[in-house]
């Protein structure tokens, strides 16, 4: 049976979790068993759009809703090519969210995130912090991170900054033109072979956010294939430089049928996204370009990521 620290270890880098690694030891939240106190504070709470709650019927049960999957397409009947991000036009959005993250049932970190999309470029910044122990002290990291892609949702800047105690602080950039991906961890330097429309830059939780509207650009009959920059885990691909190849992880991302979500006394239906990847599943619920959250692991083992702006005390996935 996998222990539970790797268990952890494989669901934590699977979703973006931040991992620090430093003169070779690794500090991970995700073994950590801290609660953290800062739960979702300071954050101005949004109302949840009328149209996203589930009326009940006579019986009280939630009534069926529509998937935006079998919705007609205005835009289907355009000949596209699958992957090609200059297929379909980029549909320009603002979104702007605040992110509680939960493991084992005990809140441990937080990020609130701006995301402006344009037909020209997108904007992802966002700010956060974790914690984790270590021995009996509690280590607190915040983090400061940016990307930048242009019109067609293919990354061209990416930058990370963590503060953390004890010397580990750590930052990361990198840029992404044409084949190649050059990041900068330090004084190391590495250039990385990436196809330009098929690369997802995947950092910390937020840039989930952005995975909604390049599903909507690179999806094909319901899926979507990336290449992965991750840069929650190793950003120097340090998996790929034991292997002695450049390959980067790959994960697919399927459109499932819709969820049903309650917080407290409301219901919604959400879009469901599968995303796998060699190092485990996760469930992403969305409504339209809106993320709203992120689930991964089972029984008790779980992990999970909602936007607070929206549910204060988290959310619970429900049965139809």
């Amino acid at each position: 049976m996998m222990c539970r620290r790797n268990r952890w270890l494989i669901i934590g880098l699977s979703v973006g979790i931040p991992v620090l690694v430093a003169g070779g030891f690794l500090l991970a939240v995700v073994l950590s068993s801290s609660s953290l106190s800062e739960r979702a504070t300071e954050i101005e709470q949004r109302e949840i759009p009328s149209s996203w709650l589930v009326e009940r019927g006579a019986s009280g049960s939630p009534q069926a809703v529509v998937s935006s999957s079998d919705a007609e397409d205005p835009e289907g009947d355009k000949e596209t090519e699958p992957g090609w991000a200059g297929a379909r036009g980029v549909t320009p959005f603002v979104s702007k969210g605040s992110l509680v993250f939960v493991g084992d049932g005990r809140a441990f970190g937080a990020e609130s995130y701006d995301l402006t999309v344009t037909e020209e470029g997108t904007t992802l910044t966002s700010s956060g912090h974790f914690a984790f122990k270590v021995a009996v002290a509690t280590v607190r990291v915040t983090y400061d991170q940016t990307l930048r892609t242009d019109g067609g949702l293919r990354p061209v800047a990416y930058s990370l900054a963590f503060e953390a105690p004890l010397g580990f602080g750590r930052a990361v950039e990198a840029t992404i033109s044409a084949d190649t991906a050059t990041v900068i961890t330090g004084e190391n330097r590495r250039d990385l072979p990436v196809d330009p429309n098929r690369v997802l830059v995947l950092g910390t939780f937020s840039t989930y956010a952005l995975l909604l509207a390049l599903f909507e650009l690179r999806a094909d009959e319901g899926a979507a294939s990336f290449q992965v920059l991750m840069f929650g885990g190793p950003p120097d691909q340090a998996r790929a430089d034991e292997a002695g190849n450049d390959d980067l992880p790959s994960m697919r991302v399927e459109r499932l049928d819709d969820a049903l979500l309650e917080a407290g006394p409301i219901q919604l239906a959400a879009d469901r996204y599968r995303i796998t990847s060699d190092l485990g599943e996760s469930i992403l619920f969305a409504k339209g370009n809106e993320f709203l959250g992120l689930l991964a692991g089972e029984e008790d083992e779980t992990l999970l990521v909602y936007r607070a702006d929206f549910f204060p005390n988290g959310f619970a996935v429900a049965e139809w």
